[in-house]
């Protein structure tokens, strides 16, 4: 954004010109009638200039109002925060005086501001959430000052707290600071609690009801830990969002696929906390796993697996935040970038399938003519579920095709035939073939080995197609597997599948029907495995990368509110202990097996 008070300077220079000359103008008439054109100019110019300075102080780079802009220094002085908090008679004595007459507004986000912007607020509980850094010392005068009324003529008293000399306790144990809103005629008592994780807001701008997959307009904040490291501030952006998923739409706790807007409502791209800049984003309510960390542990063994690849293919990457809708504490969610062009960085030519059905659910394998010939970008079930999309390009045009998928499937389930690749113009990249089903048998991700994978098609220079697979939705990973019990959402942990390798759900189908034709498969798995295992990977790197998530979420607090919203059967160490066997003994296991 450029600076207006640059702007302002080149406006003054261009009206002290123009001054100037009509100066002249008046004294010598020869110039008259140049300078009136050039004054006529000016004046349009300034017009110009005025209005754009207009905008652009009437909004910002994110596309919203600049007075909902967070702002670096823009939290109270310590010495006023000091005069807020109230010994805890006082501060009694005003809660009870407001006790005494019953409110008249409803507490919402509307009533505060932090840091500029809007509050992360759960109006049911009346408290605030504040992302704080435990590692940045950042004092409670800082923290509480940039906590201010929307309606500056109000005023927030604190009682006082022995808990804000040591906030990074604070954050763990969720304590709960006790506060009042002071404003005209009317007190309402709140709390605010400090949070270690971001916090992700949506208020929905449209007035129907979330029933299950249709589209929304709303507004989205997304707040960073004070004092972390590369602090973005408030993020207020304009979006739509919309239930996903197919089973996991069914449960209580819903995941969201957010596209961000301009204020036009066009395509709006931004950076999310570390993440890419997009304006495609996910939201995973990590729900079925008792542990909330499987997703995020399989995602990054999925990158380190590729680091020790000569040609990675990337998948996703996730983010934990706590996520608000309409004022309304969700949980625990995974910011999630998607698995796209961008992700894979794809050229105009190549080709991006997603698979989203099992080959035995539906008979889709016979549909790959009748879709072609339809330029559809993808093929339904009787049910009108997709069973396999074109996600690249992203629109049917003259490089659209779904012969490589077509050539693809049926390699896998019906004829084995390799020769049929060729005649197909597909090269097959058997050692990224072998990482993923290696991958899969790792993890026991019994439901990635066909269904929620990837095939992508980079375009050769000469003619056909490379082929590699990456890898999507790893909820079901480390024991975890699926079961049709909507009561237990869709999940059941399974010891024995440490010690089991089953063709086809602890392996990929087109690495089983490679291995039917070609049995020295086997020996590039053993190789791989040799490789990873030199390269670092083992049972305590994967337990402590998920220990490491498990602590991020336990010393934030937001553990603990999650079990409060979404209470299950087993605590989150139990499972956590449960996962960690599981995992030892799954690499004893792969250890005998891969010789």
């Amino acid at each position: 954004m450029k600076n207006p008070l640059r702007v302002t300077s080149v406006c003054l220079k261009e009206q002290a010109l123009f001054l100037y000359d009509t100066a002249r103008a008046m004294c010598f008439p020869a110039y008259k009638e140049a300078i009136m054109r050039k004054k006529i100019f000016t004046a349009l110019f300034a017009v110009i200039i005025i209005a754009a300075m207009a905008l652009v102080l009437m909004h910002d780079t994110d596309g919203e109002p600049a007075g909902k802009k967070s702002l670096p220094g823009g939290s109270k002085k310590a010495a006023e925060v000091e005069d807020s908090v109230l010994s805890e008679k006082k501060f009694e004595k005003k809660r009870q005086a407001a006790a005494e007459k019953e409110a008249e507004t409803a507490f919402s986000s509307d009533l505060l501001l932090w840091d500029g912007g809007e509050a992360a607020v759960d109006a049911a509980s009346a408290t605030v959430y504040i992302p704080y850094c435990t590692d940045a010392g950042v004092t409670w005068q800082e923290v509480l000052g940039r906590l201010t009324p929307a309606d500056h003529k109000s005023r927030i008293w604190y009682a006082a707290d022995q808990a804000m000399d040591t906030l990074s306790d604070a954050v763990e144990e969720g304590h709960a600071f006790r506060a009042l809103l002071d404003t005209e005629g009317e007190i309402l008592e709140f709390n605010v609690v400090l949070t270690g994780l971001p916090t992700l807001c949506i208020h929905k701008l449209d007035p129907e009801e979330i029933v299950r997959k249709e589209n929304h307009t709303g507004r989205i904040t997304l707040v960073s830990p004070l004092g972390s490291e590369g602090l973005q501030g408030a993020r207020k952006l304009n979006c739509s969002f919309h239930v996903r998923g197919n089973v996991t739409s069914l449960l209580k706790k819903k995941p969201y696929k957010i596209s961000l807007t301009d204020l036009r409502g066009g395509n709006y791209k931004a950076g999310l906390l570390d993440l890419r800049t997009d304006d495609d984003w996910i939201l995973n309510p990590l729900f079925s796993d008792e542990t909330r960390v499987r997703e995020a542990t399989a995602y990054a063994l999925w990158e380190r697996t590729g680091e020790l690849s000569d040609n990675p293919v990337p998948s996703s990457r996730i983010r934990y935040t706590e996520f608000f809708l309409d004022d309304s504490y969700q949980g625990i969610y995974g910011l999630m970038e998607p698995v796209d062009k961008k992700q894979l960085n794809l050229s105009e030519g190549d080709l991006l399938y997603k698979i989203d059905r099992w080959n035995d659910e539906y008979p889709y394998i016979d549909l790959y003519d009748e879709a072609e010939e339809g330029q559809d970008l993808e093929i339904l079930n009787d049910k009108g579920f997709t069973c396999v999309e074109i996600r690249y390009p992203l629109q049917w045009d003259r490089t659209a095709t779904w012969k490589p998928m077509q050539a693809f499937h049926e390699f896998c389930f019906k004829n084995g035939d390799p020769a049929a690749l060729n005649e197909a113009g597909l090269h097959i990249d058997r050692k990224n073939m072998a990482e993923m089903s290696l991958f899969c048998a790792m993890t026991h991700a019994m439901d990635n080995n066909w269904k929620n994978t990837f095939l992508v098609c980079r375009r050769r220079p000469d003619t056909g197609y490379d082929l590699f697979r990456t890898i999507w939705d790893l909820n079901y990973v480390f024991g975890d597997v699926f079961l049709y019990d909507p009561e237990n959402k869709f999940n059941y942990f399974d010891y024995f599948t440490a010690d089991a390798y089953q063709p086809g759900k602890d392996s990929s189908w087109d690495f089983e029907a490679f291995l039917a034709e070609d049995p020295s498969m086997r020996d590039i798995l053993c190789d791989q495995w040799k490789e990873w295992r030199k390269g670092g990977i083992s049972a305590d790197y994967v337990c402590a990368a998920a220990r490491s998530n498990y602590d991020t979420l336990r010393r934030s607090g937001a553990l603990a509110r999650e079990m409060e919203r979404w209470p299950q059967e087993n605590t989150p160490e139990e499972a956590m202990e449960r996962m960690e066997d599981w995992i030892a003994r799954r690499f004893d296991f792969l250890d005998s097996c891969l010789k």
